[in-house]
């Protein structure tokens, strides 16, 4: 296998050496090539540089994910990439992917859906709190459906970059709490809780009246300890991975609110380089690693909340009546949301159609 995981290191005489004179090198070369057998291969059947670049770390399920895709596409391609997995944000962060791939600098990157808001507003549509609660199967069928195509295509459009196919999951958010356990969305009033960000966590905050902050996650342990937070919305994987039972985190309510998931792009410069038939084979590895990475995350989450409750975390579900009695006002604050983020209400309204239909017994 040609592929590498290295820590960044340089992969000297990737391209050859340069030419010395452009006719009298061919000229050359084609009489040191006449009398033998056979020439040295093509530049086209030397392996093809492939930098994937993340930010999380080894341990982190995204980054499993991404080896177990690595490793199938060295099978199913022998000797046709030389991979590079770039981990820890090493030569890109998920903000700064899109700029990556343009400057060359990554040849693919899985950012987070929710990074690319700062660059087209419509990648705000899957936070919307009226998706609030709706069960894991109709989330991903929302992606993977005519409405999670048309944002894909929006986002290659916007960003110039090619979207490998369907996403892969991290996991619902929980909220997570320090001295009080929640029994209701509506105990959190006046709560001082951290979301990863993004106008749909931060507005559904507010609608129950907690006071929602972003900070970096690296500052989270220290803000929990000295009592800056009530508690954060976050993954079981997440806070088992950091350990955030021993900073105060008592209680976990499941509420469902959003579900996490990254986006493979790649550079429409990387992208225009392979064959067709090359072209073909990563989308298939790529559809391959999804339905696998959907079982594993789920395995992963469910393993993680395991760990909490051993270390004396206390989880509960949220109510399904309660939410429902919510979901008037949620949907309210969805319309608004798409009016003030300038969105596109036509996406909007048909996603609310399938929501509708794979409610109603459609069926994902």
């Amino acid at each position: 296998s040609r592929r590498r995981f290295d820590r960044g290191l340089p992969n000297n005489g990737w391209f050859g050496e340069a030419p010395c004179g452009r006719f009298r090198a061919l000229w050359l070369s084609l009489l040191l090539c006449l009398p033998l057998a056979g020439c040295a291969p093509d530049a086209s059947d030397e392996p093809l540089k492939f930098r994937i670049s993340i930010d999380t770390g080894p341990n982190h399920l995204r980054n499993a994910t991404l080896r177990r895709f690595i490793e199938a596409l060295d099978e199913a391609a022998p000797g046709q990439f030389d991979i590079r997995f770039y981990e820890s944000g090493q030569l890109s962060n998920d903000r700064d992917v899109p700029k990556a791939l343009h400057w060359g600098n990554i040849d693919m990157g899985v950012p987070a859906q929710s990074k690319m808001t700062r660059f087209l507003t419509d990648a705000n549509l899957f936070t919307l709190p009226v998706l609030s609660g709706l069960p894991e199967d109709v989330i991903f069928a929302l992606h993977d459906g005519p409405v999670g195509r048309e944002l894909n295509r929006r986002i290659e459009e916007k960003l110039g970059v090619k979207v490998l196919g369907r996403s892969i999951p991290l996991g619902f958010t929980t909220t997570y709490t320090t001295d009080r356990m929640l029994n209701q969305a509506a105990d959190m009033r006046g709560m001082k809780i951290r979301t990863p960000g993004g106008a749909g966590s931060l507005s559904l905050f507010q609608f129950y009246q907690a006071n929602s902050i972003t900070l970096p996650f690296a500052d989270v342990p220290l803000a929990l300890a000295q009592g800056s937070l009530d508690g954060i919305q976050s993954s079981h994987e997440t806070v088992m991975s950091g350990q955030l039972w021993q900073v105060g985190l008592k209680y976990c309510y499941e509420d469902r609110a959003n579900l996490l998931v990254y986006v493979p792009v790649l550079s429409n410069a990387f992208w225009g380089r392979l064959t067709p038939q090359a072209q073909e084979r990563l989308t298939e590895v790529w559809e391959e690693t999804v339905g696998e990475s959907r079982e594993y995350a789920r395995g992963r989450q469910e393993a993680a909340k395991q760990v909490l409750m051993e270390n004396g975390v206390v989880c509960r579900r949220n109510d399904e009546a309660e939410l429902a009695a919510d979901m008037p006002g949620l949907t309210r604050l969805s319309d608004d949301l798409v009016r003030r983020l300038n969105m596109d209400p036509a996406l909007y309204q048909l996603m609310l159609s399938e929501v509708e239909r794979l409610t109603a017994g459609g069926g994902p």
